[in-house]
């Protein structure tokens, strides 16, 4: 059995089921489910029949929400101007162990820590501009990113 998380999404694909490679049942199902926050555990019991073989499986599978990322651009909305602006990312998930920041894909800052701050010099920049942020778990998986569109004049 494979368990694919996506969001709040969570969707069962019956692939690797105990006896599977034993008589090479294929899957003709694929379950797709939505938990909520107020019943984020979901509970299957789940049957393939191969029109020989028959195999069961109980399916337990508890849904997180992914952990958010802030990117804060100070002046957010506004074309950019004068010598420095102060970039925020953070996280308020405990999971998030690592954040990156970037600035038009160029990596500009990285820190152990749920939170960021980066002053940017923007004397010698003009035009459009993306700054990224990426947050990693304690196994160095992106967890979360976020984009910003910035004009600098």
């Amino acid at each position: 059995m494979r368990v694919i998380l996506s969001s709040s999404i969570a969707i069962l694909v019956l692939a690797g089921l105990a006896g599977r490679a034993a008589f090479g049942a294929t899957p003709d199902h694929m379950l797709c489910y939505k938990a909520s926050e107020r019943a984020p555990k979901l509970r299957f019991r789940v049957t393939v029949n191969d029109g020989q073989l028959t195999a069961t499986d109980d399916v337990s599978v508890t849904v997180q929400s992914a952990p958010a990322l802030t990117l804060l651009v100070s002046k957010s909305g506004e074309v950019l101007k004068g010598a420095i602006t102060s970039i925020k990312e953070f996280s308020t998930n405990s999971n998030v162990k690592r954040l990156e920041l970037y600035i038009d894909q160029n990596e500009t800052a990285a820190i152990d820590a749920l939170s960021l701050t980066y002053k940017w010099d923007l004397r010698k920049v003009s035009g459009t501009h993306v700054v990224s942020g990426k947050a990693y778990d304690a196994n160095d998986l992106v967890v979360a990113t976020a984009d910003v569109t910035v004009s600098v004049k």
